[in-house]
């Protein structure tokens, strides 16, 4: 992600995992989310794809697109104007705070089932 971020990579995390999961099923209205594993059907290969169908939908959102005009004008000073293509590009902000949505997406909706379980138990 960082040597080389030109490539479309994405976050393999728990929580990504997660948040990714209950997007897709939501987008495909199934009841029960997707779970991403190493060795199983939904590997990194079904997850990326799901992740770049995700991202384009993201890049729909208005303040998706302000977020990363922000993040990108916050880190400007990190970036050549010279060769900005051998550096991070829009592309690879895009994917960075889709990344960064994912986790916190993935944070609270693992907080809501632990509070359903919370709810069920009393």
């Amino acid at each position: 992600m960082f040597a080389r971020p030109g490539d479309d990579v994405f976050i393999w995390d728990r929580l990504a995992n997660v948040a990714v999961g209950v997007r897709v099923a939501a987008r495909n209205t199934v009841a029960k989310a997707i779970k991403y594993n190493v060795k199983g059907p939904n590997g990194y290969d079904v997850f990326h794809r799901h992740c770049m169908l995700e991202l384009e939908a993201e890049l729909e959102v208005v303040e998706f697109i302000a977020a990363v005009d922000e993040f990108m004008d916050f880190t400007a000073f990190t970036r050549s104007r010279r060769e900005p293509e051998q550096l991070a590009g829009r592309r690879y902000f895009e994917r960075r705070l889709f990344d960064k949505l994912l986790v916190c997406e993935g944070a609270r909706i693992e907080e809501l089932r632990a509070a359903g379980r919370e709810f069920d138990r009393s």
